[in-house]
Protein backbone atom coordinates (compact mmCIF):
# COMPACT_ATOMS: atom_id res chain seq x y z
CA UNK A 1 0.00 0.00 0.00
CA UNK A 2 3.01 2.58 0.82
CA UNK A 3 4.98 1.50 -2.59
CA UNK A 4 1.65 2.24 -4.23
CA UNK A 5 1.14 5.77 -2.40
CA UNK A 6 4.68 6.33 -3.17
CA UNK A 7 4.29 6.21 -6.95
CA UNK A 8 0.69 7.95 -7.02
CA UNK A 9 2.66 10.91 -5.31
CA UNK A 10 5.92 10.73 -7.47
CA UNK A 11 3.66 10.40 -10.78
CA UNK A 12 1.45 13.48 -9.42
CA UNK A 13 4.77 15.53 -8.82
CA UNK A 14 6.09 14.93 -12.31
CA UNK A 15 2.86 15.80 -13.90
CA UNK A 16 2.67 19.10 -11.82
CA UNK A 17 6.41 19.96 -12.20
CA UNK A 18 6.34 19.45 -15.74
CA UNK A 19 3.17 20.71 -16.99
CA UNK A 20 4.13 24.21 -14.53
CA UNK A 21 7.08 25.46 -17.32
CA UNK A 22 5.16 23.96 -20.43
CA UNK A 23 1.74 26.01 -19.26
CA UNK A 24 3.75 29.03 -18.80
CA UNK A 25 5.87 28.83 -21.94
CA UNK A 26 2.56 28.18 -24.46
CA UNK A 27 1.71 31.18 -26.39
CA UNK A 28 4.59 33.13 -25.94
CA UNK A 29 7.10 33.19 -28.59
CA UNK A 30 10.42 31.96 -27.34
CA UNK A 31 12.64 33.37 -30.80
CA UNK A 32 12.88 36.58 -29.16
CA UNK A 33 13.88 35.65 -25.33
CA UNK A 34 16.33 32.68 -26.47
CA UNK A 35 18.57 35.38 -29.20
CA UNK A 36 18.25 37.91 -25.95
CA UNK A 37 19.69 35.30 -23.53
CA UNK A 38 22.60 34.44 -26.30
CA UNK A 39 23.58 38.29 -26.10
CA UNK A 40 23.37 38.59 -22.52
CA UNK A 41 24.86 35.54 -21.18
CA UNK A 42 28.18 36.37 -20.57
CA UNK A 43 27.37 39.69 -19.17
CA UNK A 44 25.04 38.73 -16.47
CA UNK A 45 26.26 37.20 -13.00
CA UNK A 46 23.08 35.62 -12.71
CA UNK A 47 23.89 33.21 -16.01
CA UNK A 48 27.15 32.09 -13.73
CA UNK A 49 25.65 31.20 -10.68
CA UNK A 50 22.76 28.99 -13.08
CA UNK A 51 25.82 27.10 -14.70
CA UNK A 52 27.69 26.28 -11.05
CA UNK A 53 24.27 25.14 -10.21
CA UNK A 54 23.99 23.12 -13.47
CA UNK A 55 27.45 21.71 -12.53
CA UNK A 56 26.64 20.75 -8.96
CA UNK A 57 23.83 19.17 -9.80
CA UNK A 58 25.74 17.04 -12.04
CA UNK A 59 28.17 15.91 -9.89
CA UNK A 60 26.07 15.42 -6.83
CA UNK A 61 24.03 13.28 -9.08
CA UNK A 62 27.31 11.48 -10.21
CA UNK A 63 27.90 10.91 -7.00
CA UNK A 64 24.60 9.42 -5.70
CA UNK A 65 24.47 7.34 -8.67
CA UNK A 66 28.16 5.77 -8.09
CA UNK A 67 27.26 5.60 -4.26
CA UNK A 68 24.12 3.40 -4.91
CA UNK A 69 25.74 1.33 -7.27
CA UNK A 70 28.21 0.75 -4.72
CA UNK A 71 25.75 -0.16 -2.03
CA UNK A 72 23.78 -2.17 -4.12
CA UNK A 73 26.89 -4.59 -5.22
CA UNK A 74 27.46 -4.60 -1.75
CA UNK A 75 23.83 -5.72 -0.79
CA UNK A 76 24.72 -8.80 -3.55
CA UNK A 77 27.92 -9.72 -2.29
CA UNK A 78 26.23 -9.85 1.67
CA UNK A 79 23.41 -11.75 0.41
CA UNK A 80 25.88 -14.61 -1.27
CA UNK A 81 28.15 -15.02 1.95
CA UNK A 82 27.86 -18.82 3.56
Amino acid sequence: MVLFFTLGVTALTTLLCGLAPALHAVGRDVQPMLTEVGKEAPENPAWEVRAGLVVVEVALSIVLLTSAGLMIRSFYELTHID
